[in-house]
């Protein structure tokens, strides 16, 4: 640690011994396509299927330049994170007993089945900024790397679909549904539930254009694309990683009674369907503006002899 620190201590200092210091000051918004990183598989009957959700981030950072190309920085970012997984298929169990002492196999297809996870996080980016040149002089490639730290402030989830409970009696080829009675109906199901993410560390990188918008180079816009990865499991899972079930309407007694055989679903998440390591990604673009002050120049005294 302390060969890394005396490191940086020395290349600040080669840096700035003979460095055109100036100090900058960066907005920028961003969106696009955004993960929590887990893995969902399938159990043969029912297919889970990951899509990630939507994704921003809103940065202000400070940078401090030794030239024109090459500085580093610090700032604060607010982002969001999320994934939405849906699940389609019939969910079965076999052997199932009815108040007749009858046998049957009872079946749950799932319609429009969708698990919502998000987490907004306060992230605190180290930069290192470059900059090229390009014909004309009054524009650069621009490229930033570096590491963060993710905070998590706000997260939620929920999941919403229909499910469809249907009875067949192998022996004589019935097949029961619409009984309500019986426990045979089809059923809108949705609730909210509590995620416990945790503060992770991640590396990003960005890349674009930045052009001047003043004859002096003081304002400049830019534009790049970005991507953040997240490398430390986020998501802090129940452990539980029950079968998939679910069970009816807890409105109704009856019913909730009639499938006692059935699991509760709480949660994709609770479900041996995922994997449990979460590792955040976000790709997208911003646009920001980026406001350049340059340091005095001090000079050396030459002082004459009367």
């Amino acid at each position: 640690m302390k060969k890394t620190l005396l490191f940086i201590v020395v290349l600040c200092s080669a840096l700035t011994a003979r460095a055109e210091l100036s100090s900058m000051l960066e907005l920028s918004i961003g969106g696009g396509w955004s993960s929590l990183g887990y893995k969902v598989s399938n159990d043969g009957l029912v297919k889970g299927q990951q899509q990630g959700s939507y994704g921003f981030d809103a940065h202000i950072g400070y940078g401090l330049m030794f030239n024109r190309y090459i500085g580093l920085g610090i700032g604060a970012d607010f982002a969001h994170y999320g994934s939405t997984v849906k699940l389609g298929g019939t969910a079965m169990w076999q052997g199932v007993t009815d108040t007749d002492g009858e046998r049957y196999d009872h079946s749950t297809e799932i319609n429009k089945w969708k698990d919502v996870q998000d987490v907004f996080m306060v992230e605190i980016p180290l930069s290192v900024y470059f900059r090229v040149p390009m014909a004309g002089g009054n524009s650069w490639f621009s490229a930033v790397v570096g590491a963060k730290v993710g905070i998590p402030v706000i997260s939620g989830a929920k999941y919403s679909g229909e499910l469809t409970h249907t009875a067949g009696y192998e022996p004589w080829q019935l097949i029961l549904q619409d009984v309500r009675g019986h426990g045979f109906y089809s059923s809108e199901m949705s609730d909210k539930y509590s995620i416990s993410p945790k503060t992770s560390y991640a590396a990003f990188a960005k890349i674009g254009l930045e052009t001047a918008l003043d004859k002096k180079q003081r304002i400049c816009l830019y534009g790049h694309i970005y991507a953040t990865y997240y490398f430390a499991n986020t998501l802090k899972f129940s452990g539980l990683s029950k079968e998939l079930g679910f069970i009816n309407d807890s409105k109704d007694p009856s019913m909730q009674e009639a499938h006692y055989f059935m699991q509760d679903y709480t949660s994709i998440l609770d479900t041996k369907l995922v994997k449990q390591k979460s590792c955040p990604i976000g790709i997208g673009v911003e646009i920001g503006v980026r406001f350049r002050f340059p340091h005095p120049k001090h000079y050396p005294c030459h002082c004459t002899r009367n």
